[in-house]
């Protein structure tokens, strides 16, 4: 991580934003990118703070980068060795809530922005994307940006997630793709009853069982190489 990576990383990290908050970080995010040619586009919905900033390129094409400035929740303060919101450096490790996921990837986004742009290198349209609804419900984050973007026919040509996909540390694995997701509600109904009359009971656990074990063998497609199914 550069100096100038590390140093917006800190900044976004002291923003206390537990999903689904944003604390000023898509503000923040702006002012760092006006001067450089971007323009913000707010789209936010239901009280969740979602933006696009987009610089006009000069060559053909559109990269973007999506990321969310939410962070998991930091459950009790006591038990970290730092405090999750102070975002503390110490033997060459950034410590803090969103290190990690996903602040420091933004930063690393942001810094690298502002080396192209100084190259002063004719760039394709570059754009981020960014949400605060994706550590919790995950209902008006990602969602409204893609919407937004499919109805006014701006959808980017590649993307770069910035979700970390490492195994031991961060940056020791970069994917080709995405893994999908299936998300299934199901409903059981039983009978309450007490314990002393269990033929007067229906468990509403006994019925789920078998489904449980049919949905684990289900198949869900073989890997491909260098995506893990």
């Amino acid at each position: 991580m550069t100096s100038l990576a590390l140093n917006l990383a800190i900044k976004l990290m002291r923003r206390e934003s537990p999903t689904p908050e944003d604390a000023g970080c898509q503000n923040y995010i702006k002012t760092l990118l006006s001067p450089l040619g971007f323009v913000r586009i707010s789209v936010d919905a239901n009280g969740i703070t979602n933006s696009i900033y987009t610089r006009q390129g000069e060559v053909k094409g559109t990269l973007a980068f999506a990321g969310h400035t939410d962070v998991v929740p930091t459950g009790p303060v006591d038990e970290w060795t730092h405090p999750p919101f102070d975002a503390v450096v110490k033997d060459d490790v950034l410590h803090g809530r969103g290190a990690q996921d996903m602040k420091g990837g933004i930063a690393c986004w942001l810094a690298a922005i502002a080396q192209l742009c100084a190259a002063q290198t004719p760039l394709p349209t570059l754009q981020l994307l960014i949400t605060s609804d994706e550590e919790g419900e995950s209902v008006d984050g990602t969602v409204r940006i893609v919407e937004y973007m499919q109805a006014n026919q701006t959808l980017p040509d590649a993307v770069i997630v910035g979700e970390p996909s490492c195994s031991k540390k961060v940056g020791d694995t970069i994917r080709r793709g995405r893994r999908g997701v299936v998300q299934i509600r199901i409903h059981f109904h039983g009978k309450q009853g007490h314990s002393a009359y269990p033929q007067d009971a229906d468990n509403a656990i006994h019925r789920a069982s078998p489904a449980l074990v049919r949905i684990a063998d289900i198949d869900w497609g073989e890997a491909v190489d260098g995506f893990p199914a």
